[in-house]
């Protein structure tokens, strides 16, 4: 639970309080956190009419998360959150092929790593808490064979794309450029903070701080919440140095779909 936990904080808490502490909730900014709202409500009311103790009722609780979740990136594109004008001049296709490959194989190796040098006591990932593994492993729905597809093509939609995509606006680009305003003393050259593409600087506690709370979003199992702080730190850099998330988003996608692509074959499903 403490998953879904850090997802309503980032939902709804976390942007709220931006909004409030930056331009008060008259800002016709803080119009950017409604689908965030929206998202949050309506997953607290789908768990409390859908039994969350049986897989079927996680399954449609996320489903409407998909839906909901795509909304809100529509809204984002349209309010144009990227602050860029042509997006294709500003990839580095190979760079960001690179680094999102790199941060797979950290993530996978990262457990072995820790085994070796006898930080971790187990050479493969121990789940926390003695949590068990969302059921995602197509062998053991109970659905026919058309809806496992459907659920499985929503879940790598969904991961592939859409989680990308939302936290690095929501983290990397907009929580980022909070924190340096805030932590780093510095000042928007714009009347609207959330343009102002020069506050993308190398503010170490702003890096920090973001990093550990993206890790800290990512506890399946004993210490990925440092394969996250880690990750995060690398895709936070790249961000600062293009003074925009374009290759930020594309780097996130390229590691998920590996991570999805090794899912599928190694069988590990403790990774959705």
């Amino acid at each position: 639970m403490f998953k879904l936990h850090a997802a309503w904080f980032m939902q709804f808490i976390y942007p709220a309080s931006i909004c409030v502490l930056s331009k008060g909730w008259s800002a016709a900014s803080c119009a950017i956190y409604l689908p965030s709202i929206f998202i949050t409500v309506a997953e607290f009311f789908c768990f409390l009419v859908f039994p969350t103790d049986t897989n079927g009722g996680k399954h449609i609780c996320f489903i409407m998360r998909v839906i909901a979740t795509t909304f809100m990136c529509v809204w984002w594109l349209r309010l144009r959150l990227f602050q860029v004008g042509n997006i294709l001049e500003l990839v580095h296709f190979w760079r960001s092929l690179l680094l999102g490959f790199f941060g797979f194989l950290f993530w996978i190796l990262l457990p072995t790593l820790l085994h070796y040098t006898g930080l971790q006591r187990h050479r493969l990932p121990q789940l926390t808490n003695g949590r068990a593994p969302f059921v995602w492993n197509p062998s053991l729905m109970t659905y026919n064979v058309a809806l496992k597809m459907v659920l499985l093509g929503f879940k790598i939609f969904h991961s592939v794309f859409l989680v990308p995509f939302i936290e690095e606006i929501q983290v990397r680009n907009l929580g980022f450029r909070f924190m340096t305003l805030w932590l780093c003393g510095r000042s928007s050259e714009l009347s609207n903070w959330l343009l102002d593409v020069s506050l993308y600087e190398f503010c170490w506690p702003s890096i920090i701080i973001i990093s550990l709370g993206f890790g800290c979003c990512h506890t399946r199992y004993e210490f990925e919440w440092l394969a996250g702080f880690l990750y995060g730190l690398m895709v936070q850099v790249v961000a600062i140095k293009d003074k925009n998330v374009i290759n930020a988003i594309l780097v996130h996608c390229i590691t998920n779909l590996c991570l999805n692509v090794y899912i599928l074959m190694s069988g590990n499903f403790y990774l959705w």
